[in-house]
């Protein structure tokens, strides 16, 4: 009995940990949007869609992920990242778009979008 609730118990861990690694969660998608901005995630916010890639041998993968703020939150963390020097900020296609990059890692690509709807933020984070 012993042997078969540890084959259960392991073979439920193995597809949890497998499932997770193609399908993260949530909160995976939460820590890319603080490692772009150096900001913690507005209460506010709602992923409306996301999409990450598994990453390769190498560690390379990349993530996306909509979200949606409420009209306050969006604009706190846009006028904070304004006055953030550590971003570049740009214009694309009359949207607002902040890359971070970081010293010695040039090989990691981190932007996130401010869309015109002044509620949707996208953000964009590619390890090549």
């Amino acid at each position: 009995m012993l042997v078969l609730y540890l084959f259960i118990s392991s073979a439920l861990l193995s597809f949890y940990f497998s499932y997770t690694a193609v399908y993260p969660p949530k909160s995976f998608y939460y820590n890319e949007f603080e490692y772009v901005t150096k900001q913690k995630i507005p209460k506010s916010a709602e992923i409306k869609f996301k999409s990450s890639s598994y990453p390769d041998f190498h560690g390379d993968y990349f993530s996306k992920s909509i979200i949606e703020l409420s009209l306050s939150d969006y604009s706190k963390l846009l006028k904070e990242l304004q006055n953030d020097n550590a971003l570049k900020e740009s214009i694309e296609n009359g949207n607002k778009v902040f890359e971070r990059k970081i010293i010695g890692e040039e090989d990691r690509h981190l932007f996130i979008h401010f869309l015109k709807d002044r509620k949707t933020i996208v953000v964009n984070v590619d390890f090549t």
